[in-house]
């Protein structure tokens, strides 16, 4: 917007504009040695527009990087998740997977860990819904998952693959064992570098994937053990890190791989963020409330920046049968919502009829409002 059209001394100010009642995003706390300065903002023009009462006008649509950011961005476990947020790292990731061919994509947050099947609903939703955005592209990708979460992985995708038969030739699974029957067995390290070169991988994305802490330990949001059921999966982000290979994170409490990029901010910010912060980092971390929202929004965008395929964008986006089809089948497969085990057909404590449904219809909305013909 250039520089300032107005500054202003802010114990003159302060007596006849009210800064901490503002119209429109949060207010601002000044400083006695603060000098407040004003810019120009496009929703100025719309209320003097609104308030002038004309019959018709025509003005742009909705900022769709904004727009996507702000859908998943909603807060419903009170997490404190916008102070562990970073600025623009959606819309890089979304570019990032819009130029790659053949992408890797891991989740598993074991955290039910007094259970046969520990897994958790929010992650392999998210995980096989991008992959299947990115299959219907013509992109290759593998998912890799370890012990504990791959019978619900591989249930979802057997039901997503039913519903686009494409995803049989383009996606496929890889089960990460660090542990190995071969002797001498490989590391970790070395497995993951094997992944990556052989899947000629340029993109790797965690979803919802538990994350080393500093301590080199896995921990739960309540601060509990979960080492004996996560695979050293890190080791495929800092394997693509030194290769030059794009990672991304996507997750909503701060102990997810890829959240060492805001390990001091979850520590500052977050419940038992010193304990369970992880320490891996990524090139772009999306931050959501839930993080198969993340996940569906970073599909959605990676269609925008696809303009071949606006035509059957509706095809290709997350949409309400499909998640809902592919979630049964998650729960069919023994996982659980990690926030409220006893529920059927809920991630983090909510039921999918209710919050998850109107998150998939207003990301459809925004992405219907961005590739819109402009006339």
């Amino acid at each position: 917007h250039g520089s300032p059209f107005h500054t202003a001394d802010a114990n003159l100010l302060l007596s006849k504009v009210k800064l901490d009642e503002p119209d429109y995003g949060d207010p601002v706390e000044i400083e006695d040695d603060d000098v407040p300065c004003f810019w120009c903002c496009g929703v100025t023009c719309l209320e003097a527009v609104k308030s002038a009462n004309l019959p018709i006008v025509i003005t742009h649509s909705p900022d769709v990087k904004n727009s996507k950011q702000g859908n998943i961005r909603d807060d419903p476990k009170e997490r404190n998740v916008n102070a562990i947020t970073l600025p623009n790292q959606l819309w890089h990731a979304c570019h990032a997977l819009a130029s790659a061919s053949s992408v890797i994509i891991t989740t598993g947050f074991p955290c039910l860990i007094d259970f046969a099947i520990p897994t958790e609903s929010d992650g392999p939703l998210g995980a096989v819904m991008l992959a299947r955005t990115l299959c219907l592209l013509g992109k290759k990708v593998t998912l890799v998952v370890d012990s504990a979460n791959v019978n619900v992985l591989r249930a979802c995708l057997t039901r997503a693959t039913k519903l686009a038969p494409s995803l049989d030739s383009l996606c496929t699974v890889v089960h990460f064992e660090a542990i190995s029957t071969s002797d001498p067995s490989p590391s970790a390290s070395e497995k993951a570098q094997h992944l990556l070169t052989t899947t000629k991988a340029e993109a790797v994305v965690a979803i919802e994937r538990a994350g080393r802490s500093s301590s080199g330990h896995y921990y739960t949001m309540r601060a509990r053990l979960m080492d004996h059921l996560v695979e050293p999966i890190d080791e495929i982000f800092l394997a693509a890190q030194k290769m030059g290979i794009i990672t991304v994170g996507i997750g909503d409490g701060g102990n997810e791989l890829g959240m060492g990029k805001v390990k001091e901010l979850v520590e500052t910010n977050i419940p038992n963020g010193e304990v369970i912060a992880c320490s891996v980092s990524c090139d772009f971390l999306i931050s959501a409330g839930v993080s198969n929202w993340g996940a569906d929004a970073l599909a959605a965008g990676t269609v925008v920046l696809s303009p071949s395929s606006h035509k059957d964008a509706e095809k290709l986006i997350p949409d309400i049968d499909t998640e809902r089809s592919l979630l049964q089948a998650c729960f069919e497969a023994g996982c659980r919502d990690g926030v409220a085990p006893s529920q059927e057909m809920s991630v983090d404590g909510m039921l999918f009829e209710s919050e998850h449904r109107a998150k998939i219809i207003e990301l459809q909305a925004i992405v219907c409002a961005a590739i819109q013909p402009k006339s």
